[in-house]
């Protein structure tokens, strides 16, 4: 299930976020994927976690995929 999805700008790389949530037997995950294009290739930088454990990493989670720059 998509939760949200919005462009992006971090600085010098602009880009898109998708955010989601999938089931799987052993509980919901959620997932963030940033996507940033440069010329002819597309960046695209995951994170996952269970669903019970990402409030309390997601500061520290945004904070690093705030931190990547294309050059």
């Amino acid at each position: 299930m998509i939760t949200d999805f919005k462009e992006i700008d971090f600085g010098n790389s602009n880009g898109y976020r998708l955010e989601f949530k999938i089931i799987f037997d052993e509980g919901m995950r959620r997932y963030i994927q940033d996507y940033y294009k440069k010329e002819n290739l597309v960046y695209i930088l995951t994170f996952a976690s269970q669903e019970s454990f990402y409030p309390e990493i997601y500061e520290e989670m945004n904070t690093v995929l705030k931190s990547f720059s294309l050059k």
